[in-house]
């Protein structure tokens, strides 16, 4: 699953084992990598950028959805009320 990212803030991660993971106020997450849409499906739009649990440098389609990620480093996320 992709999740939305707004700036640095997303509220769970679809982890690779299918698992909602909760994560603490302010985490730094080395296997995820910030990604931009480049071929949107309706849900997510191009340009809009994610956090996925993969590593950089690959392209990678998951449901109908062409992405690309964009930066090597770790990803801090900060917890807020945004809902998926």
């Amino acid at each position: 699953m992709i999740v939305p990212a707004r700036g640095k803030v997303l509220v769970e991660i679809y982890s690779q084992k299918h698992s909602f993971v909760h994560l603490p106020e302010t985490m730094a997450l080395p296997k995820l990598s910030v990604a931009e849409i480049i071929s949107g499906n309706g849900s997510f739009v191009k340009g809009q950028l994610i956090l996925v649990p993969t590593k950089a440098g690959l392209s990678i389609i998951e449901d109908g959805i062409k992405y690309r990620l964009i930066n090597m480093s770790d990803v801090v996320a900060e917890i807020d009320d945004y809902v998926l």
